[in-house]
């Protein structure tokens, strides 16, 4: 048998440099996604020929495909067997992929219509996906420790956080002296600052963290995708984490889509849109060890669940700010915050947990077809948003470029507030009953131990 060195035994802990190097690539990956979600929607809505409402739609429109994408780039990854690493080879693909795509995504000319946005996001989605399923697989695969998984997925997390807090720095002073155009202008900016740094985070995980070959060297038989997908819907502990993220991303996405509107329109504060996201998203660094302690104390999807009512209820703060005053603003995004990362991260270590718990009853290593999963819901939630938010505020005539009225600027900050809070609440509901505990999962990990022992 032919032993894996890159993951370790379930008693071990992973080494704080190797850590570091792995989330070093989810740094780029958040850099790119934040303005996929705050501000890529408004900038076609406001600098193209394109209605908010259409604007939308198209954003969910371009996820269908991601149905069939991901669960089949998911099987490939898993099958197989690049001499560089399975998961290391499909993120250096990813590279010129995204380079090339966001360039064009975010540089839209003035005549850019549904399909130039439709086209330019899928592309970035494909190679977005590439990256993404890889290197969350590549992390749940350093180690089969319950704890373990945590703790990497929670720094992760953190590289995330920082990822989004780096790339809206330069908004913050951009917004101080930019004129019309300054919505263009910080698109440029991040997209400049995505394709310098994603390249040498990407090398550096490549070259730094080892990612060899599963125990079987050898491709294992072929697998048909409807085998793959038939068996994530007979598993019993996956739709709840499912559903449950999807109702996460759906809230984000709905608040992330709107944060610069009702900075606008509803807070009057236009000139501090990045510096109130740069609050959120700074609290959300400073909260994840809070939560990855909490997770290692009690269970993961406990302290999910919390987290996601902790959410709903800070979310509430913004309806009862006593008048237009930044500092308020600053301290309700501040607390809402605190809820953002763990969700996210926790959720991802309990779909690693359930791959071993496939793996030990069918003998198939699916950790990417898993996580292609998550990472389809993930784009559906954060497209689901939009479509909700925009067409909700288009019904009722919202029109970002003119000057909201009193009635539009309180269903600007309703549609903020109250259809987020449902989905947290409906999110921290339905994880409440997820079953695969620590202890269950150690069961599992010493039955996947003795089978390869014996192989």
């Amino acid at each position: 048998m032919t032993t894996d060195t890159s993951t370790e035994t379930s008693a071990s802990r992973l080494s704080g440099r190797r850590i570091f190097a792995y989330a070093l690539s989810a740094f780029p990956l958040s850099a790119l996604g934040l303005p996929l979600g705050v501000y890529v929607p408004p900038l076609y809505a406001e600098h193209t020929t394109l209605a908010v409402g259409f604007v939308g739609t198209l954003f969910f429109a371009s996820r269908i495909f991601d149905v069939f994408t991901d669960p089949t780039f998911g099987l490939i990854a898993d099958n197989m067997r690049p001499r560089i690493g399975r998961r290391k080879f499909w993120m250096l693909i990813s590279i010129p992929i995204l380079m090339g795509a966001v360039w064009m995504l975010f540089h839209p000319p003035a005549e850019a219509g549904a399909m130039y946005l439709v086209f330019w996001l899928s592309v970035v989605y494909i190679g977005y996906t590439m990256a993404f399923i890889s290197h969350l697989a590549w992390g749940a695969e350093l180690s089969g420790h319950y704890d373990d998984r945590s703790r990497v997925l929670g720094w992760r997390e953190v590289g995330v956080t920082s990822g989004m807090l780096t790339v809206l720095i330069l908004p913050v002073f951009l917004e101080q002296s930019a004129g019309d155009d300054a919505a263009l202008a910080r698109a440029h900016l991040m997209s400049l600052f995505v394709i310098s740094i994603l390249p040498v985070a990407f090398l550096t995980t490549a070259f730094l963290v080892p990612d060899p070959l599963p125990d079987d060297q050898h491709a294992p038989p072929a697998r048909r995708l409807v085998d793959d997908l038939a068996a994530i819907a007979r598993n019993i502990h996956m739709p709840r984490v499912v559903f449950a993220d999807l109702a996460l991303t759906t809230a984000i996405g709905i608040t992330a889509s709107l944060y610069v509107w009702l900075a606008t329109h509803s807070l009057r504060m236009p000139e501090s849109t990045s510096l109130i996201l740069l609050a959120y998203f700074s609290a959300a660094v400073v909260s994840v060890p809070v939560w990855m302690r909490l997770a290692v104390r009690y269970e993961k999807h406990t302290v999910f669940s919390i987290a996601m009512f902790y959410g709903a209820t800070t979310l509430f703060t913004y309806l009862f700010l006593p008048g237009l005053q930044l500092i308020w603003a600053l301290i309700s995004t501040v607390l809402y915050g605190c809820a953002y990362g763990a969700g996210l991260f926790l959720g991802r270590a309990m779909v690693a947990d359930i791959a071993d718990a496939d793996e030990l009853t069918t003998g198939q290593k699916r950790m990417g077809v898993f996580f292609s999963g998550l990472t389809l819901t993930n784009k559906v939630g954060f497209a689901l948003g939009p479509l909700i938010a925009y067409n909700i505020l288009d019904y009722v005539g919202f029109d970002p470029n003119g000057t909201a009225t009193d009635a539009q600027a309180n269903w600007l900050l309703g549609v903020f507030v109250i259809v987020p809070c449902f989905f947290l609440c409906l999110g921290g509901i339905i994880i409440q009953s997820h079953k695969l505990t620590r202890a269950e999962h150690k069961k599992i990990r010493a039955g996947l131990e003795a089978r390869a022992a014996k192989s």
